[in-house]
């Protein structure tokens, strides 16, 4: 269970909240995680994702007005470029039966240039 009532998690997006029924009013690990799915599905946000890379150079071009963000494991990086790039750090935890460990997970979002 979370702490927050489910509309701190909602988006007020009509294709995403009418196809969405929540089962609690305070939403579980997996049912966020479904949600999160259910809205990189009907967003069809995976096409502009990359998963289980690690940023490990973000560096601001002021002559060129852009973002050139490298990331990936060692020997095997991506460079991409773009005039936005929104930086996020989320911190959950999970506890286990005697235990609690803690899991950071940074989200970089990078807007293509138009």
């Amino acid at each position: 269970m979370v702490d927050s009532e489910l509309p701190i998690y909602g988006l007020d997006i009509p294709e995403v909240w009418r196809s969405w029924t929540w089962s609690h009013r305070y939403p579980g690990f997996k049912e966020l995680r479904k949600y999160f799915d259910h809205v990189a599905n009907v967003l069809d946000l995976r096409k502009d994702c990359r998963f289980n890379m690690r940023v490990t150079n973000a560096h601001w071009s002021d002559t060129d007005k852009n973002w050139k963000v490298t990331a990936g494991p060692e020997g095997n990086q991506t460079t991409v470029t773009a005039q936005h790039v929104i930086f996020c750090l989320v911190r959950s935890r999970k506890k286990t039966s005697s235990k609690e460990t803690r899991t950071d997970i940074i989200l970089v979002r990078v807007l293509p240039r138009n």
